[in-house]
């Protein structure tokens, strides 16, 4: 913490020294600047109460887009229970989903309204720190185990014992309940010249003990049933996972990290939902999957810096969940074993997480004494993976927020809503994978190009093929429609923007080039057609004449996309040369440049108010400017292929990021709040 702390001081000095660089003199400016800069770094080392600070004590009138979103980033939970005292442990939702329960290290259980996220009911009598509690498949009984090395059975109404266990464990155990309500399973250890781990099974409708064997020579702190029932399995501190099936007692499947140097404690295990994988959170900080019928080694999730706590598959299957020492949540493709985002909101250590009946929601326990409430689908807007392809490079806004279309599965295009991020429909597009997309004025056609000589355009809302565009000798990586939507555009290989007339499929001109085109770009009133060339030339076109306005060197290397103000009085371009450029639209004239990134910069945005700008380049970042100053305001470093395309939603309140490896993040400055 305090090695933290002594690096957000750092990086405030710094620009304090440097403020001399900034082009507004203003000393609340830097200061300003220098907040957002100490709040992300604090956040990225997920000091989140430090990231707070900064934040809280920024200088009031400059705070901007990255001050709202560095507000909502810091605790991205929506709903808040405290406790004043003790320290949550495991949690369970009742099977209706009607509560949370969970004990604590004050020897109490507590009992939830999941609506309402409010305590209704307390029970007490353990002895000692409680391990976990559980609601009995019929939801009128509950079930504990403890430090105390106690299993106990309690009524829900009355919360009165209704039956108690002494197990012969030292602490550090867990139970659960298989699905039917028949079958309780307890681990825990003993000692007895060295650690012996041990389980127990038992017969919950007769209350009597069937089964009991020595696991392993660490104790054992983590039991599961899969969900079908007919498998157990228990995570042991001697880096290892044994499963039983039901029917055979005799001798445990076992997986385990003994290929890992670091010290491999097993904390947590969950089964999916299929019955068909096992996942392990370790303190080594990479969990594992494995295939349990086969043995296989499925994926190592790396990520984490510190152990990892707690694991969880979502009731469909799809995606992982962990979090621990870091306090970040991590969410994970099963199928891809890829990261596809890290959420924040506790401050210590996360011990348990446990999704909703219904899987909408989940919820987690922390040292930090608070349970929180999720969002299932937090950062997970376009995932849906049978729509997703594994490179994306058409990618775009409609022109409303509503719809975003990108690469689908093979040469298919894809169209998603663009608030919920849900699948809406596939549309055939080419015979390969797509370049461009881009939509019309008022969003009921789409169209798409590639390398081929083809551009065809779709009805949006069914797929419908509505002209196949012919006449390009070459193949494209740019279209356009007009803001009038009578005119498709794109830059083709052949050194020429080709220009069709949308209402008859016919070509209506061929401009030449000198060299081989990579940007286009329709200023908002449509009277200017921008192309940048590999030379580094933009060229201005009159699109009443489709004649030369003005030419200006504007890069080293080729202008790869640009992005005009709302009112069409300046635009900005981003190269090969590694920098960004603002222009005045009416004269050419360069205004500012931007530079910082390390690599080509494929993608820019001026934000709807004109005040930032977003950037997305091959060096794996976005970064926002200031349009006033010139400077790096933040960086996103959240991207481990090249950052394709980056597009600000027309409301401004935030903006969308892809890269060419089919990540795609959505970065929200909207108001937000937990209670």
């Amino acid at each position: 913490m305090k090695q933290h702390k002594i690096y957000s001081v750092v990086i405030i000095i710094y620009f304090f020294i440097t403020g001399s660089l900034f082009s507004q003199n203003n000393d609340s400016y830097q200061s300003y600047l220098a907040h957002i800069s100490a709040a992300n770094s604090s956040l990225r080392l997920n000091e989140k109460d430090e990231a707070q600070r900064w934040i809280d004590n920024s200088p009031e009138p400059h705070r901007g887009w990255e001050w709202s979103y560095l507000k909502n980033k810091i605790d991205e939970s929506s709903k808040i229970f405290r406790l004043t005292e003790a320290k949550p442990t495991k949690l369970n939702y009742s099977p209706d989903g009607r509560y949370i329960i969970f004990g604590d290290d004050k020897n109490t259980i507590h009992i939830l309204d999941a609506s309402a996220f409010s305590e209704i009911k307390q029970i007490k009598g353990h002895t000692n720190s409680i391990y976990n509690a559980k609601f009995t498949s019929n939801g009128k009984q509950i079930i504990s185990c403890s430090r105390d090395t106690t299993i106990r059975l309690w009524d829900y109404e009355s919360g009165n014992e209704i039956w108690k266990i002494k197990t012969g464990g030292l602490g550090l155990a867990d139970i659960d309940i298989s699905p039917d309500g028949k079958y309780l399973v307890y681990c825990s250890w003993y000692l007895k010249k060295t650690v012996n781990g041990f389980i127990q099974l038992y017969d919950l409708e007769k209350r009597e003990k069937i089964w009991q064997s020595d696991f392993n020579t660490h104790p054992l702190v983590v039991a599961r049933f899969s969900q079908d029932g007919k498998r157990f399995a228990v995570g042991s501190w001697e880096w290892q996972v044994g499963i039983w099936d039901l029917d055979n007692l005799d001798k445990p499947k076992v997986f385990d990290f003994n290929d890992v140097p670091e010290y491999s404690a097993v904390d947590d295990i969950s089964f999916s939902p299929d019955g068909k994988l096992i996942a392990a959170a370790t303190k080594n900080t990479s969990p594992r999957i494995w295939d349990i019928n086969s043995g296989k080694l499925i994926h190592t999730l790396r990520s984490h810096h510190k152990p990892v706590y707690a694991i969880s598959f979502d009731t469909d299957g799809e995606y992982i969940y962990t979090s621990g020492d870091d306090a970040t949540i991590m969410i994970w493709s099963v199928k891809s074993g890829v990261r596809l985002n890290k959420i924040y909101g506790h401050n210590d250590k996360v011990n348990s997480l446990v999704f909703a009946p219904d899987g909408k929601s989940f919820i987690t326990a922390s040292s930090d004494q608070t349970i929180r409430l999720w969002n299932s689908d937090i950062g997970l807007q376009f995932s849906d993976s049978q729509w997703r392809n594994k490179s994306v490079f058409a990618f775009k806004l409609s022109g409303d927020g509503k719809l975003l279309a990108t690469n689908g599965p093979d040469s298919s295009l894809a169209i998603w809503n663009a608030q919920s991020g849900k699948f809406i429909r596939s549309i055939p597009g080419l015979n390969s994978l797509l370049n461009d997309v881009a939509f019309n004025n008022d969003n009921s056609l789409v169209a798409v190009c590639n390398w081929d000589k083809v551009v065809k355009v779709y009805k949006t809302n069914t797929g419908e093929l509505y002209r196949e565009l012919k006449g390009s000798n070459g193949g494209s990586g740019k279209i356009e429609f007009s803001p009038d939507g009578k005119f498709v555009s794109i830059i083709s290989v052949e050194k020429a923007v080709v220009i069709w007339n949308i209402d008859n499929g016919n070509m209506i001109k061929k401009l030449p080039l000198e060299t081989r085109p990579f940007a286009l770009a329709y200023s908002p009133d449509g009277k200017i057609l921008l192309t940048g060339e590999s030379d580094g030339q933009i060229i201005f076109w009159d699109t009443s004449t489709l004649e030369k306005i003005r030419v200006i060197e504007a890069h080293q290397g080729s202008p790869n996309n640009f992005s005009f103000s709302k009112d069409g009085k300046y635009f900005v371009s981003g190269g090969e040369d590694r920098t960004a450029k603002l222009w005045e639209t009416k004269s050419g004239k360069l205004i500012k440049s931007f530079t910082g990134h390390a690599q080509r910069i494929f993608s820019v945005a001026l934000s709807p108010d004109s005040k930032r700008l977003i950037t997305g380049s091959s060096d794996l970042t976005v970064r926002l400017w200031d349009i006033k100053t010139g400077k790096t305001v933040m960086i996103f470093s959240d991207f481990s292929n090249p950052v394709y395309n980056v597009l600000f939603y027309p409301d401004g309140n935030k903006f969308i990021a892809n890269s060419s490896g089919s990540e795609i993040l959505i970065y929200n400055a909207e108001n937000s709040s937990s209670d």
